[in-house]
């Protein structure tokens, strides 16, 4: 009992101390090890926004570039419509005014602007249109992605 208090109170031999750090230093690669898996895991949006739909289910496997999810920020609106004719496209700039009525929302009109005007036509049945980019001033809540409307562009 005398030695195992004398032993006490000698306190740590190098050999304990090392051993010690090293049981440490273990730790902490197991602590960076896991953390760098989790980072691996984890999915982060590159925006704030809501989650519209789930591409891919629990134990999925999932080709690089394959979308998971698709986001909406449903503060911001960014409404497209692709039928702008090409006799009319000339006459169409960014910011200028945009009336939308859409037809699940009888009665309400939307006011915006447009963002955008593609410089690359598409032919669609036949026709040569241009897409135009248009942001809603004060979105409703109960638009939805794929609601059909009306654009109107107040023509300068």
């Amino acid at each position: 009992a005398q030695a195992q208090l004398e032993r006490l109170k000698a306190g740590a031999t190098q050999a304990q101390i090392a051993a010690a750090q090293a049981s440490v230093a273990q730790a902490e690669a197991g602590l960076q090890a896991a953390q760098a898996a989790l980072n691996e895991a984890t999915l982060i949006a590159p925006f704030d926004g809501t989650i519209a739909e789930i591409n891919t289910g629990a134990g999925q496997v999932v080709g690089a570039g394959s979308p998971i999810v698709s986001m909406a920020d449903l503060n911001t609106w960014v409404i497209e419509t692709d039928d702008l004719s090409e006799v009319d496209v000339i006459n169409v700039q960014p910011d200028q005014a945009v009336t939308m009525t859409f037809d699940a929302l009888p009665g309400v009109k939307f006011n915006g602007k447009v963002l955008a005007v593609t410089p690359k036509a598409q032919t669609k049945r036949g026709d040569v249109t241009y897409t135009v980019k248009i942001t809603i001033k004060t979105p409703d809540p109960k638009l939805r992605w794929g609601m059909t409307g009306q654009v109107e562009i107040a023509v300068k």
